[in-house]
């Protein structure tokens, strides 16, 4: 099969991950002909780095009639807009987290995709990766009996201004990965209750730990939720960013035993299984296991 001719648009910090994996993993099946940014210097930063297509404007990305899809990696606040753009030139689309910040304009887009016709997927793809789909694997054989709870737990730090601005807060930023794989994992979460707080310190914004200087915040920094799934299961999960470095955690319980699973964040990672039998870590599997980003674009390309 020829691979699909993509359009990149937004090429800031998340863009190597994306384009270094297309470049060295799935060129096969994504071709990127063209990257945009509204900073048109960063464009031309990022052909030159990966040596993937050309730079472009974004009214140059949408109105190529060889591009077939759009990898949207701009900024969150961006997202909505330059989707429904996407969308509205005819091209398949990849987005990366979240969709939109409102639920209405998400469902809005997914209509707008099937009406068109268009495939329309979105970060977080890191379910597909080997590390959690070597879970599902032990899952579906009986691993652990069955599935009672889950716990989903990941806080990191220390007190960065930009983890305390609305749209990138811990329940954009990183809750996507965790509440992504937790479904992928046990099914549908039929009721979602929770709780969110914003922190303050002596009765003053929290400061940032780093420079020493008060900033303002505009999004929880702690996000708890207990999530009731389909099949049976009910679960916890809590997002915070409150702590000193990043702690990612997973864990899956069953009636004969229980699963760590790797971290949610990436596509592989370590898998420790325990039984009657004892403990032992996994083996992966199951896929790809790569560092980076990417893999959803790559299976969107092989569903075109």
């Amino acid at each position: 099969m020829d691979p699909v001719r993509v359009g990149v648009i937004g090429c800031g910090r998340i863009a190597p991950a994306y384009l270094s994996n297309i470049r060295d993993h799935f060129g096969g099946l994504v071709q990127v002909v063209a990257c945009a940014d509204m900073l048109a210097e960063k464009a031309r930063e990022r052909v030159e780095e990966f040596g993937l297509g050309r730079a472009a404007t974004v009214e140059e990305v949408l109105a190529d009639p060889q591009i077939e899809m759009v990898v949207n990696l701009t900024p969150a606040g961006a997202h909505y807009e330059v989707n429904q753009a996407v969308l509205q030139a005819g091209k398949h689309l990849f987005c990366e987290k979240p969709l939109s910040f409102r639920l209405e304009h998400g469902r809005e887009l997914v209509a707008l995709s099937a009406e068109r016709g268009l495939l329309f997927a979105g970060a977080a793809d890191t379910f597909l990766g080997a590390g959690l789909q070597t879970v599902r694997r032990l899952l579906d054989e009986g691993a652990i009996g069955t599935v009672i709870t889950a716990n989903a737990f990941f806080a990191f730090g220390p007190r960065n201004p930009q983890y305390f601005t609305w749209g990138l807060g811990p329940l954009y930023d990183m809750a996507p990965y965790y509440l992504t794989a937790l479904p992928a994992l046990l099914g549908p979460v039929r009721r979602v209750s929770g709780s969110a707080q914003w922190h303050m310190v002596d009765g003053r914004p929290v400061q940032d730990a780093v420079a020493g200087t008060g900033f303002a915040v505009e999004a929880p920094s702690v996000v708890v939720a207990a999530l009731d799934f389909q099949a049976g299961p009910v679960g916890s999960f809590t997002a915070a960013a409150e702590s000193f470095g990043y702690n990612p955690h997973l864990a899956i319980y069953g009636s004969a035993g229980n699963i760590v699973c790797s971290d949610p964040n990436a596509y592989g990672g370590t898998i420790r299984l325990t039984t009657g039998e004892g403990a032992r870590e996994v083996e992966l599997t199951e896929g790809f296991a790569e560092k980076g980003r990417a893999l959803g674009v790559a299976e969107l390309a092989w569903a075109i």
